[in-house]
């Protein structure tokens, strides 16, 4: 496996080679930043504290879906009303950063201790991501928020099964599908990228920094030559961009824009001359050419 990825980007992955998903979430670069907790949950629309020792100078906080209130090394974190995962990063003056994973949860049903952090609460399946028909037209796929995966017999509608994350799904946040030519079917999730062969195997894919797994896939494209281009909403997390490629030889690229230096990826498209269309959130629109321009 070969991995690519822009220098600009390596204070803060370098810190997540050695993060795992079973392990604490938290992710460090240059400093050895320690959040308290360490595997925090909350309650959807509540607060929790967060604090972070071994910074240097001032220290900036950031949310990707709820709210910070206060400044320092303590702080409290408000949770948005949706149920599901966020993240917080912190920058100190040092130029060194961590990111830290939030479990929301909605009831009183969930208590912050490090086995509940692998797990993910769903409510129920009236919210719709995206939807996708199998290679012979009898599957209907259906992703949804919170709910898991349906499968769904593509001419009457009839539920036939639901995978979530008991079954092995990284998220029951299901955001994006891309069948290929084998009959297999990709799927993007809150927590991850997995592929489903034609003949019900199931694989988790990470990039070698575990991105994939820190934010939510927004968005996937065939490159045309058994590749994937995989979009990601890194909620605007300074210095980290949403754009990763996957080769089908698995060399992974991580590719960030210059004059786009942070930015989310909300979709993707391809042109007839191997371009690629890149469409952002509060970053306006970007274009790499077939020649990688």
């Amino acid at each position: 496996m070969k991995i690519k990825i822009n220098h600009r980007l390596l204070p803060i992955l370098f810190g997540l080679l050695i993060f795992s998903v079973s392990a604490v979430p938290i992710l460090v670069s240059a400093a050895d930043l320690t959040f308290s907790p360490q595997t925090p949950s909350v309650q959807a629309g509540g607060q929790i504290t967060l604090s972070v020792s071994g910074t240097s100078g001032a220290v900036t906080w950031f949310a990707g879906k709820g709210s910070i209130e206060g400044v320092g090394t303590q702080v409290t974190y408000w949770a948005p009303e949706q149920v599901g995962n966020d993240v917080v990063s912190v920058l100190d003056e040092a130029g060194n950063s961590g990111l830290l994973k939030i479990v929301i949860f909605p009831g009183e049903s969930r208590t912050n201790s490090p086995e509940n952090a692998v797990w993910e609460v769903f409510t129920n399946r009236n919210f719709i991501h995206t939807l996708a028909l199998s290679e012979d037209e009898k599957t209907l796929w259906v992703g949804t928020d919170e709910g898991g995966l349906e499968q769904r017999e593509a001419t009457t509608g009839k539920l036939v099964r639901v995978f979530t994350n008991l079954d092995g799904l990284p998220s029951n946040v299901i955001n994006s599908f891309l069948g290929d030519l084998g009959g297999g079917l990709w799927i993007g999730t809150d927590g991850g990228l997995v592929h489903r062969s034609d003949l019900g195997k199931w694989t988790f894919y990470t990039d070698p920094f575990e991105l994939l797994n820190w934010f939510p896939i927004t968005t996937l494209l065939s490159d045309g030559r058994g590749g994937l281009w995989i979009g990601v909403d890194t909620y605007e997390t300074e210095g980290i961009s949403g754009l990763v490629h996957r080769s089908v030889d698995d060399e992974w690229t991580i590719y960030n824009i210059p004059d786009l230096p942070s930015f989310s990826v909300e979709s993707l498209l391809s042109d007839d001359g191997g371009g690629l269309w890149v469409g952002t959130d509060n970053s306006g629109l970007a274009y790499r050419s077939g020649e990688g321009e």
